[in-house]
């Protein structure tokens, strides 16, 4: 009884989250050949933009080469329009 309940419960995330459309949309990063780290930071950007805050310490590392490869982006943008201050986010190309 309990694993069918839990079967249930992944069939009704299945179709909440939009994973077959984030998996299309990065269908470049199965060609590639890429880092283990470099495979996160862009499966993470191709869900949207990301601060580069955001990106994990370990995984960091990787924006130069997705940015050299011509995978990705780095550009500022400003946190507030009351405010001159501005931070760093990563785009999809």
């Amino acid at each position: 009884m309990h694993n069918s309940q839990n079967n249930t419960a992944f069939r009704v995330i299945e179709l909440f989250l939009p994973w077959q459309t984030i998996m299309d949309r990065c269908t470049l990063s199965d060609e590639l050949d890429l880092s283990p780290a470099e495979r996160r930071v862009y499966e993470m950007v191709c869900q949207g933009d990301v601060m580069c805050k955001d990106v994990p310490r370990m995984d960091s590392g990787a924006i130069p080469s997705l940015t050299n490869k011509g995978l990705v982006e780095v550009y500022k943008r400003r946190v507030s329009p009351f405010r001159d201050k501005r931070h760093k986010y990563i785009r999809r190309v």
